[in-house]
């Protein structure tokens, strides 16, 4: 939840939460008390506001990536941003009934433990990409 007054004035929102230097990394999530990402009815709609939703949209509109899993896509795939680009980790590459846009990225049979982890390991399986439109390759 977020505290204090949201403006509700778009352009002010994306001058408040703009990253302070281009290689800032920013993590932005919402859980419930006991730690879930989903509320009762199975999404995160019913764990925000209208104010945690609007922050959201103003950080997502600063980013240069969007990255999500692809259970929450399926959950809510409005949640598609409507700009800028979206990666999603996916086992199955089920992205459900998103609507992905093309520069829109599927990543997909990554090992369990991480890519990192298994190239450590000495796996040779890495994982996929694939983008609206085109057929899938190895990344």
């Amino acid at each position: 939840m977020i505290l204090g007054r949201v403006p509700a004035d778009r352009d002010e929102l994306r001058r408040r939460y703009a990253a302070p230097a281009a290689d800032w990394v920013r993590v932005n999530l919402v859980v419930s008390l006991d730690g879930s990402a989903a509320g009762p009815d199975g999404t995160s709609r019913s764990l925000t506001t209208g104010a945690d939703r609007r922050v959201l949209g103003a950080i997502r509109a600063e980013s240069d990536l969007v990255l999500v899993g692809a259970a929450t896509l399926r959950a809510e795939p409005e949640l598609v941003p409507r700009v800028t680009p979206l990666a999603v980790l996916s086992r199955s590459g089920d992205t459900g009934a998103a609507r992905l846009r093309p520069g829109d990225v599927v990543l997909d049979r990554l090992p369990e433990l991480g890519v990192a982890s298994s190239a450590r390991a000495g796996h040779q399986s890495s994982p996929s990409c694939s983008t609206p439109g085109s057929s899938t390759r190895s990344a």
